[in-house]
């Protein structure tokens, strides 16, 4: 079986140190920090810590200023730094700063974010953080092309990183680092070049402005890692690291850009540890037998001595970083249950190769990236609550007999499902109840008894989309390309347009609708990607000849 992980919900009530052990020397994050909220729902697909943290849990201002005020007194520091994996999306940001505004002003103390989303990016709070003390603004576009940011989810457009670089600079700001990646899947030396024109442009725009800018470039070898969208991808080599590694090199001297990024080896190394298995114990053991100590520091790092470590316990590196992992390949980490489907992920997975963007979900509708797996067991705990006796499938593993209509695109959130479950005992009672046996956010809105009807899978042969414009131009032109009758996939059956959205009906209501009707959007220029869009699936049932017709619920009543 495996591990499931425990999730402190309440932040405010869990512990917070109220003190810490303070270094004579200095270190990199020379600062008190305090975490304002854990978990993330953007959906990096590169990023671990955005899913093994879910779901999103705050730290009330009042708490966290609190925290921020003991551990300025007990450390002596002057300088306090908001922590979270997206400090941008704290929706209590605002407030700490009037909390803690006037006493760090009084004590010339400065508050701190580590690096903004372009995206996310607020001019008022940067503003509001330059009056307790202006320093540098950070930023991780990640990858240089819009086309490898969507694979990896980023979504960050072109306009978005100028608009911001034109504010940072027009408010007196000059000093700009920012984060990427290289060996990213699908990446090509296009993309690594790209890196270098985003910085020159930061440049250009600042001088452009009558700034003297500073624009600092950190770029860091990509490693898959467990539990992400890319954990079956093979790792960049370390040959073609350091040949990246080189023409950034090159063009950041020549650009007069200060560069760094990791050094490829240890990247490698890296890799090795986080997709390692139990064999990876013994050479670690092995190499610091024979001296390995505080190998994240370059000059203390010895590759050699780790070689000789895997030579010595029989152990291949390479089968670790260098292979594409098959679709059914088990993984040694799967025994931790993270919360997120494994099947979730894969899909991720393809919609990175795809290059489709996945929406945050945070504030807004579902991704349902554990749908098909957890909620089934969500409706048999709530009916089995109500009194219901679920039958269960013949066989030697018999399981609940429940069902759920198709499955939804990944990122497209829905109005109406159906789903079905086989009830020995029912009464009316059951669905009267269920609505408040249910967690918020699930609800059910009509329920029946059926008898003698096809299986969900037969009956739900069409699916109707609602795809919401955010650039009123997007909307004008779609309008043209419906009056020459334009189709987004070749299963369309209708088009429809209204306000600032259109209605499609598809007749596949499962995986390839929503996502199909995004790429031909994007491959018209209609859109630049899906963050310029909102897609809902709003009916899944059978095609009527002029709309998509719910399935019927026979003679119960709503939920």
């Amino acid at each position: 079986g495996s591990v499931r992980r425990r999730v402190l919900m309440d932040l405010d009530g869990g512990f917070a140190p109220s003190g810490m052990i303070v270094p004579s020397s200095e270190i990199i994050h020379d600062r008190v920090g305090v975490e304002v909220f854990r978990g993330c729902t953007r959906g990096c697909r590169f990023c671990q810590a955005g899913v093994v943290s879910r779901p999103v849990r705050e730290r009330s201002p009042e708490r966290v200023a609190g925290i921020a005020r003991d551990l300025l007194v007990m450390s002596g520091y002057d300088e306090v730094g908001l922590v979270s994996l997206a400090s941008c999306d704290y929706s209590g940001i605002e407030r700490v700063v009037d909390l803690l505004g006037p006493d760090l002003s009084a004590k010339n103390f400065r508050l701190s974010l580590p690096s903004l989303r372009m995206d996310a990016f607020s001019v008022e709070l940067a503003d509001r953080l330059e009056e307790l003390g202006r320093g540098g603004l950070t930023f991780a576009p990640e990858a240089g092309t819009q086309r490898l940011r969507d694979v990896i989810n980023k979504g960050i457009s072109q306009k978005e990183m100028e608009d911001t670089f034109r504010e940072v600079f027009s408010r007196g700001w000059e000093r700009v680092k920012l984060y990427f990646m290289m060996g990213l899947p699908t990446e090509t030396m296009d993309d690594i070049e790209a890196i270098m024109e985003i910085s020159l442009l930061a440049r250009d725009i600042g001088r452009r402005l009558g700034k003297r800018p500073k624009i600092g470039v950190s770029v860091a070898g990509f490693v898959p890692k467990p539990h992400t969208p890319f954990q079956w991808e093979a790792q960049a080599t370390v040959e073609d690291l350091a040949m990246k590694g080189g023409t950034l090199k090159r063009m950041a001297k020549k650009a007069g850009i200060g560069l760094n990024y990791h050094e490829p080896a240890q990247t490698f190394l890296e890799g090795v540890l986080a997709r390692g298995d139990r064999r990876i114990a013994a050479v670690i053991e092995r190499a610091w037998r024979d001296g390995a100590r505080f190998d994240g520091w370059t000059e203390c790092f010895d590759m050699g001595r780790w070689m000789n470590a895997f030579d010595s316990e029989g152990v291949d590196p390479k089968e670790y970083t260098c292979r594409t992992r098959g679709a059914e390949e088990a993984f040694p980490w799967e025994v931790v249950d993270v919360g997120v489907s494994r099947s979730f992920l894969w899909s991720e997975r393809e919609r990175a190769l795809s290059g489709d963007l996945t929406p945050d979900c945070r504030g807004g509708s579902c991704n349902l990236c554990g749908w098909h797996v957890e909620m089934p067991a969500l409706f048999c705990r709530a009916l089995r609550r109500a009194g219901a006796r679920i039958e269960m499938t013949e066989g030697m593993s018999p399981h609940p007999r429940i069902s759920l209509g198709p499955a939804l695109p990944v990122g497209v959130p829905a109005l109406g499902e159906p789903l079905e479950v086989w009830i020995g005992n029912w009464e009316e009672r059951f669905g009267g109840s269920i609505n408040s046996l249910l967690p918020r956010g699930v609800t059910v809105l009509r329920y029946g008894v059926v008898e003698g009807r096809p299986r969900l899978s037969e009956e739900c042969t069409a699916a109707l989309y609602r795809i919401i414009f955010r650039e009123e131009r997007a909307f004008e032109r779609i309008r043209e390309m419906i009056s020459g009758g334009w189709m987004p996939v070749g299963h369309s059956l209708c088009i429809s347009a209204s306000g600032n959205w259109i209605d499609v009906a598809v007749s596949s209501p499962g995986q390839t609708g929503g996502g199909t009707i995004v790429k031909s959007l994007v491959k018209e220029g209609v859109a630049g990607s899906w963050s310029e869009l909102l897609v809902t699936r709003l009916a899944v049932g059978s095609w009527s000849g002029k709309s998509v017709r719910p399935l019927p619920c026979g003679g119960g009543g709503r939920g």
